[in-house]
């Protein structure tokens, strides 16, 4: 750095400046059940923040952590990795987590899919309640169908347009989710 006043006047200081790299927060899991087993691809005398879903989180030191799901709402997961510099970085990945009892596919059946607005759900056993939903990709119902009769048969008319939705059937304590694909 060189500093230079009125009237001629300067002077200089050379000097090293250290920029340190963010750190790499990427992780890889093994899901056996509802336990996951995370560990962070790098190691760098970092602490590594845990998160889990919105409420759970944990600080650790060490690369490796084992977690149980509890939650369905845990499906989100986040490593938040800070080096000794400060430097912070964030991954997040979505997990599958079967963590509630699911319906068998042969148990329900879904079709056509994909369909041009309308769509049929066979229940094979079916309880005496029974809840069938259908979102759009924001997450917004478009349709619920609720009973406490057990039938076997519903119909579906969207009358939405073409898109993806989401399908979620409650079969007493069971649930089953599907993507519809919706064309004109």
């Amino acid at each position: 750095m060189t500093a230079i006043v009125p009237n001629g006047c300067s002077d200089s200081i050379t000097k090293a400046v250290n920029i340190n790299a963010k750190p790499v927060s990427n992780f890889n899991y093994t899901l056996n059940g509802s336990n996951l087993d995370l560990k962070a691809t790098q190691s760098n005398n970092s602490t590594y923040r845990w998160l889990f879903g919105v409420n759970d989180s944990i600080t650790t030191t060490t690369i490796n952590y084992s977690h149980t799901i509890t939650k369905p709402e845990q499906y989100n997961i986040c490593l938040k990795v800070t080096n000794y510099a400060g430097c912070v970085s964030e991954t997040c990945k979505k997990i599958s987590i079967g963590i509630s009892p699911l319906i068998k596919e042969n148990e329900i059946r879904l079709f056509p899919n994909p369909n041009a607005g309308s769509f049929s759900i066979e229940i094979i056993n079916p309880s005496k309640d029974i809840s069938i939903t259908v979102y759009n990709l924001l997450g917004q119902k478009i349709k619920t169908i609720e009973t406490f009769t057990s039938k076997t048969y519903y119909f579906i008319e969207l009358n939405g347009v073409a898109g993806v939705y989401l399908v979620k059937v409650i079969n007493g304590e069971m649930t089953f989710t599907e993507k519809v694909f919706v064309f004109n």
